[in-house]
């Protein structure tokens, strides 16, 4: 790889390939930018920037758990939401399900790895782009895909294959992992700090990380494509859970936003205005088994 940088909102990336192409494909992403700050109004911009991070943390949780709250949960968890009046009701004839651990892993085995070939069929059936059709697993309003599948690496031995701790892009079209931002102890303990606040420590060696490209999620669809974003990460997170436990259903996961937006955005390589990580998503081989 030679070149990594930012033009706009959009990651380009440049590989060792011919000097016309590279030509052609820079032109290509300059026009696509140009057309964007054509028709994207900066005031939009700044209300939706301003809309999503009214909801960011920039310490440990910023409210307190009151006795009246504490009271409410214990009431509504792991309840359903049913109207009081509605007009009809109808029964199906079966029954309910059990599983025999819930879903959603906390807790995982310490000395586990991966091969980075299996981890990378993993990625490409999650995240990945179909050959024929360019779309992926998951939908994506108006087949815009805002949301940047990034990988958090944070032991240079959770990933046979790669050595190197830090935060990656995942590129969907060819199935490689581009490095954002390289950790080095003093980062790794920033990130750490700032990744899960409240507690200090990693729950997994590895993990995924979705953010959103802002302006790229709001140009066609103005306000709705901020809601349409935060939906594509919803279903970004559920293909990455089918595809793990179809690889591997000692394989587990759970998601995770206790951490605070801006400095892990920052230390994640990404613009915290315009490129906000927004979700992490941690796994590993259960340790609940």
């Amino acid at each position: 790889m030679k070149i990594l940088r930012f033009i706009g909102s959009c990651v380009i990336v440049m590989n060792n390939i011919s000097e016309d192409l590279l030509v052609e494909q820079r032109r290509k992403n300059d026009f696509a930018n140009h057309l964007q700050a054509e028709v994207l109004s900066n005031s939009l911009l700044d209300q939706v920037v301003k809309m999503h991070q009214e909801g960011c943390w920039i310490s440990e949780i910023m409210y307190e758990y009151e006795e009246e709250l504490l009271e409410w949960m214990e009431l509504v968890e792991f309840t359903d939401i049913i109207p009081e009046y509605y007009e009809k009701s109808f029964q199906f004839k079966i029954e309910q399900k059990t599983v025999e651990r819930t879903r959603s892993c906390r807790t995982f085995k310490e000395n586990w790895n991966i091969n980075t070939d299996d981890f990378g069929i993993i990625l490409r059936d999650s995240f990945g782009r179909f050959s024929n059709t360019l779309t992926k697993n998951y939908p994506s309003a108006g087949g815009l895909y805002p949301v940047l599948p990034l990988v958090y690496v944070f032991d240079e031995g959770v990933l046979k294959g790669i050595s190197v701790k830090g935060c990656y892009l995942f590129h969907s079209s060819k199935n490689e992992l581009i490095l954002l931002k390289e950790y080095d102890e003093e980062l790794l303990n920033l990130v750490i700090n700032q990744i899960n606040p409240s507690d200090r420590s990693l729950f997994s060696k590895i993990a995924i990380g979705y953010a959103i490209d802002l302006k790229r999620a709001i140009t066609k669809y103005r306000k709705r494509g901020y809601r349409y974003a935060l939906i594509e990460i919803g279903a970004m997170c559920q293909s990455f859970r089918e595809t793990l436990s179809r690889f591997d259903s000692s394989l587990g996961e759970f998601c995770f936003a206790g951490f605070n937006d801006n400095a892990l955005t920052h230390l994640s390589g990404l613009n915290a205005r315009l490129a906000p990580v927004t979700l992490i998503q941690w796994f590993g081989e259960r340790n609940d088994i």
